[in-house]
């Protein structure tokens, strides 16, 4: 865990050295030796991160004779054919630990770019994106990555530009379908009463039926066996809620709210952007869907992380104007308890996944 402990906390120090009066081209270079050190740590892994044995078959069963009809489980259940292309095309060149260093090369630039691009503070914007997606992603982040190629569409409106990279994220993974009538909900301003009602409803209001009804309808919408399965399989169950879970399910409560009243007062001292109405508005949404449907229940449970970019952009906003005033100290401390907060829900998720990292330079065998 050691390993882990390093590279995410010395996030830590980087969001303090964004707030100091660095040019931008040092910035881009932090990034950059950023970008090689967390490709090479999620690149060079080996028997770690979630299904692992499952992604390493693919990788070596694919071809280019199967990758059109390449069943995942055996079944009718086929593999996207471009997240098949991908590992099939990968495969000519090496093997699977080159395909590992060249999707999260991919998915770490994504991070850069937008960060650059589109926001004042750059290297925030960086670490938060890190420390809010998964140690190690695997198919769905690839496709929540190629999604954030819509922000350039969201901001200059283009909707052709947007239905295609809709499009191709969901030959990476079928649930990306339902990013398409966003384009219009994401630019939709939600005031913030509303948005406060609209998350403590999906929190406290809405009914166990009603959370099975949605999650039903969301399993048809995606034809994919997995996420009926998961769904069925959450219709049929019964939960009990321990004295953590409530606590966790509060502190996640206070912690939404606080952001999105963050977020409200920014929008009183400048001037709104739709760049930040639609990061903001991500932002909700997700909050929301993680309310409603639990993680738990495997790709269905995962959609929110579609709308991951919603935080981090609307921060950089955000920190970028209060670290000019007398509250800067009570933003920058929100920010790091944050990043602590989001780093050890990360190390609770599938632990016996994570912990030991085994990496190339390891010798078998890989205990568990």
């Amino acid at each position: 865990m050691f390993i882990y402990i390093i590279l995410y906390l010395s996030l830590l120090p980087s969001i303090l050295y964004d707030t100091t009066k660095t040019t931008i081209i040092k910035k881009k270079r932090f990034l950059i030796f950023l970008i090689i050190i967390f490709t090479l740590f999620r690149g060079l892994r080996w028997n770690t991160g979630t299904d692992w044995d499952q992604y390493l078959n693919h990788f070596e069963s694919l071809n280019i004779n199967n990758f059109l009809d390449y069943s995942r489980y055996g079944g009718d259940e086929t593999l996207e054919p471009l997240y098949a292309f991908i590992n099939v095309f990968i495969g000519f060149f090496g093997d699977y630990t080159l395909f590992l260093i060249v999707t999260n090369l991919f998915i770490l630039y994504t991070y850069y770019y937008i960060s650059i691009k589109y926001t004042p503070k750059p290297i925030i914007t960086f670490a938060l994106l890190l420390i809010c997606t998964s140690f190690f992603p695997v198919r769905l982040e690839l496709a929540a990555t190629v999604l954030m190629w819509t922000i350039p569409s969201l901001i200059s409106q283009n909707v052709k530009q947007f239905l295609l990279v809709v499009f191709i994220a969901f030959f990476i993974h079928k649930s990306a379908i339902i990013f398409l009538p966003f384009y219009w909900i994401l630019r939709y301003k939600i005031n913030f009463l509303l948005q406060i009602v609209l998350y403590t409803a999906c929190t406290f209001l809405i009914s166990e039926t009603t959370i099975r009804g949605i999650i039903l309808g969301m399993s048809l919408i995606m034809p994919i066996s997995s996420v009926q399965e998961a769904a069925q399989n959450y219709l049929n169950a019964s939960f009990d809620y321990d004295i953590s879970k409530v606590v966790s399910g509060i502190t996640s409560y206070i912690m939404a709210v606080t952001f999105l009243f963050l977020m409200h007062l920014y929008t009183k001292k400048r001037q709104e952007t739709l760049l930040y109405t639609v990061s903001v508005n991500a932002y909700l949404y997700l909050s929301c869907i993680s309310q409603v449907i639990p993680e738990s229940i495997g790709d269905l449970g995962r959609v929110g992380g579609f709308f991951i970019w919603g935080l981090p952009i609307a921060f950089s906003f955000i920190t970028d104007y209060y670290f000019k005033t007398k509250f800067k100290y009570i933003v920058l401390i929100l920010l790091i308890l944050y990043c602590i907060y989001k780093f050890i829900r990360l190390c609770g998720l599938f632990p016996e996944a994570l912990f030991p990292y085994y990496s190339i330079f390891n010798s078998a065998p890989y205990v568990r």
